[in-house]
């Protein structure tokens, strides 16, 4: 008997990945191939050659029952487009789910990638213990989604935990505002210090004095976010996702932070998704198909 999958897609953006996995959130088969800025319609024929790469190659032990993608970008997910995005030009009008669905003959769903991130959560991570969680992305933007009660909450555009655009980071010096991922993201860092995220962080455990005031701006910001989405939410637990947080250190002084800030009203955990870096974004996709099916 042939194992059912579902086909998981995540469109990043230096790299898309492609995964078969069970409705256990064991990835099958995967490929990954480097992310190519084009437009839409020839970014799908090369997505779809990649698709049928990873069929063949598992056509007798799966059977594909559905199709999910995850991907950068502004997605309308009542008529189900990608509307935009920074890692390809989108045509107007263009229907990626409608292009899959009639190529491979599934039903097809689509989501941003921090909600993918977060029914990747629900299915095969920390809703498997929480129901009212924060799936918390710090890699070159910022975002989050939020699980109440076991289930997403969208809004009404699909626009809830845009926490990106929150303004904590004060007046500019003309007296612009600034928002928490223009200083707090992978490419806000870089931004302000001229250095990747990384190299800033191996400067501050080194010492450098200009690389920790950095740092610790960044700590005080997403601990400010983290403390006042607690506030509103009341939420059992924080999951991180993205770059910015998978380095050890600097979470282990973003903990820190958040529990000084909080102290006695300490309520919630916080830790880096379980998933793996390598595999939320084709788990998340796939999860979109699977969250879609169950509610």
């Amino acid at each position: 008997m042939k194992q059912k999958t579902v086909l998981g897609i995540d469109v990043g953006g230096t790299k898309v990945g492609i995964g078969l996995v069970t409705n256990k959130g064991k990835i099958w088969d995967s490929l990954r191939y480097p992310q190519r800025y084009c437009g839409i319609d020839e970014w799908t024929e090369e997505l779809s050659e990649k698709i049928q790469e990873l069929l063949s190659r598992n056509e007798h032990q799966t059977e594909v029952t559905a199709i999910g993608v995850g991907s950068r970008g502004h997605v309308d997910f009542h008529n189900q487009r990608l509307l935009s995005t920074s890692i390809m030009k989108v045509t107007p009008g263009f229907d990626l789910c409608g292009r899959l669905k009639s190529q491979f003959g599934l039903p097809v769903y689509i989501d941003n990638d921090v909600k993918a991130a977060a029914c990747g959560e629900l299915l095969f991570g920390a809703g498997i213990w929480f129901q009212d969680f924060v799936c918390y992305n710090v890699g070159t933007g910022i975002a989050a989604a939020v699980v109440a009660n076991g289930k997403l909450v969208r809004g009404k555009g699909n626009n809830a935990g845009e926490i990106g655009y929150d303004l904590l980071a004060g007046p500019a010096a003309d007296r612009s505002f600034r928002d928490l991922e223009s200083q707090a993201s992978g490419r806000g860092i870089e931004r302000e210090t001229g250095m990747p995220a990384a190299v800033v962080f191996d400067k501050a455990k080194n010492g450098g004095r200009r690389a920790e005031e950095a740092v610790d701006r960044v700590l005080y910001l997403l601990s400010a976010s983290v403390v006042n989405i607690a506030h509103l939410l009341d939420p059992q637990l924080f999951s991180f996702v993205g770059g910015v947080v998978s380095d050890p250190w600097f979470f282990e002084r973003l903990q820190q932070k958040v529990r000084s800030m909080t102290g006695e009203g300490w309520r919630f955990q916080l830790q880096v998704s379980n998933l793996g870096a390598d595999r939320i974004g084709i788990l998340g996709a796939a999860g979109v198909a699977l969250y879609k099916r169950r509610v």
